[in-house]
Parts: C-alpha cells; sequence; structure tokens
C-alpha cells in the first residue's frame, strides 16, 4: 500500500509531457533490466491510466516474481 501511494501521489499534479517522459524513461530501465527481472521487463507500466488497478497490478507482479523465483520440488 505506501508503495502505491508514494508513486500514486507525485502523478496527480503532473502534467501529460512530465508522464509521458517519466513513462518512457521507465520502460527504457525496465527493458535494460529484463535480464535479471524478467516480469516487470514484460510488462509495459501505466501511470496514470488506471490508479484503481494499480495496487492489484503490483501485487500481481510480485507474486508472480516470487512463485518464479520458487525452486521447484
Amino acid at each position: 500500500m505506501i508503495g502505491t501511494v508514494s508513486v500514486e501521489a507525485p502523478w496527480r499534479g503532473a502534467s501529460r509531457a512530465d508522464e509521458e517522459g517519466a513513462r518512457s524513461a521507465l520502460i527504457s530501465r525496465l527493458r535494460g533490466a529484463a535480464e535479471t527481472h524478467p516480469t516487470l521487463a514484460a510488462h509495459t507500466p501505466p501511470l496514470r491510466a488506471d490508479w484503481d488497478g494499480h495496487y492489484p497490478r503490483g501485487r500481481d507482479f510480485l507474486l508472480d516474481g516470487l512463485a518464479a523465483a520458487r525452486p521447484r520440488s
């Protein structure tokens, strides 16, 4: 919850140009980290598009990453 709020709060007053610039920079960083963070790199994160879905989407990314890292028995 804290992570969701800390990401959402600064964007409430951001301009569209600021949002697009930050989104492009984030996508570039995620693509560069695809080898170490494949689950995150596989998803293009919307910034302002869907705040109601932001928390469950982040939770699902976290759980998918944990499941992928879990040793198979």
